[in-house]
């Protein structure tokens, strides 16, 4: 596993991702408001848009990403507090808190290489999350994708919507999207688009 495909663009610029957290952990977040004490994991966090909105609405969070460099931007970037930044491959992590209210990957999970890879990071995901905690999962599915603007050995694991669904069995999907979204990287500012399954479930 390598950094996305996204190394180039974290040395290049700041907020590679931008600074608007994914709209599913905000809604996540708001379906916790009010708890006394908070904690999610971050698992590719990238430059840290989603773990800086966290951290900022009272979570402790746990951020793992493979790039340092992108860790050190996140460091930078945000001036956060409670937040435990980790440089990790998800393949070889292992979460050591349990009971996590919140638990996240947000367009991680396609950087990985094999859909057992895939399975394996979810099992985690799930492994950590409490009973009534919510998961956030987006990632780039089967169907419609225009590569430009990526680095030419970028190779993402595309897994169908469907076979998302089925691997949160058990879970009661809150929320699920499966659309075609354009978009466009700080460093070439070369349009594309992407299919892109987002699902926030909760664990029964």
């Amino acid at each position: 596993m390598k950094a996305g495909g996204y190394e180039k663009g974290y040395a290049s610029c700041d907020y590679f991702w931008g600074k608007k957290p994914a709209d599913f952990v905000v809604k996540a977040a708001e379906l916790l408001s009010g708890s006394a004490s908070l904690f999610a994991i971050d698992f590719g966090c990238g430059d840290g848009k989603n773990t800086n909105y966290l951290s900022s609405n009272g979570f402790d969070v746990t951020a793992v990403d493979i790039s340092l460099v992108a860790i050190e931007n996140a460091k930078k970037l945000w001036d956060v507090k409670n937040v435990d930044w980790i440089v990790s491959d998800l393949r070889t992590y292992e979460p050591t808190k349990k009971g996590n209210d919140l638990v996240l990957a947000t367009g991680s999970p396609h950087c990985l290489s094999s859909e057992e890879e895939v399975s394996t990071l979810i099992d985690k995901m799930k492994d950590s999350l409490r009973s009534g905690g919510f998961l956030v999962l987006y990632s780039f599915n089967d169907e419609d994708h225009d590569f430009n603007g990526h680095e030419s050995d970028f190779n993402p694991i595309l897994l169908p919507h469907s076979w998302y669904l089925k691997k949160l069995n058990g879970f009661k999907v809150i929320l699920e999207s499966n659309v075609t979204q354009g978009d466009i990287h700080p460093d070439t500012n070369i349009e594309h688009h992407h299919s892109i399954t987002r699902i926030l479930a909760k664990k029964m």
